[in-house]
């Protein structure tokens, strides 16, 4: 059994872990870093000799170390993956119960 995301550290920076995100125990920032990181199109290059140690303090200095490490730890984009799944409906609302639904712009981005 997995133990408590709460007592666990991000396998990128150490920061406080907040769940499993990518298929890695990760924080906010490096689940959200990760996320931006996978769709750029230019490539991330270390301005030192690639071997920038990240930690919660300086996970900002290097880019491409930060996403090489996420990588190592086994962050993968995908469709297993936990974050961002699309667009969710809201809890009350059920499309079938909808009797006209041009009438609201608002609920026709939900059935689209």
């Amino acid at each position: 059994p997995r133990a408590k995301v709460a007592d666990q550290a991000c396998g990128v920076c150490g920061d406080l872990a907040r769940g499993y995100h990518f298929n890695a125990l990760t924080c906010e920032g490096c689940k959200s870093f990760f996320r931006r990181a996978i769709k750029r199109t230019t490539q991330l290059r270390c301005p030192f000799l690639n071997k920038c140690s990240i930690t919660k303090n300086n996970r900002r200095s290097c880019q491409a170390c930060r996403f090489r490490k996420c990588q190592d730890i086994g962050m993968r984009s995908g469709k297993s993956s936990s974050a961002h799944p699309g667009p969710r409906l809201p809890l009350n609302h059920e499309p079938h119960q909808c009797s006209n639904p041009g009438s609201s712009p608002r609920l026709n981005r939900y059935l689209l």
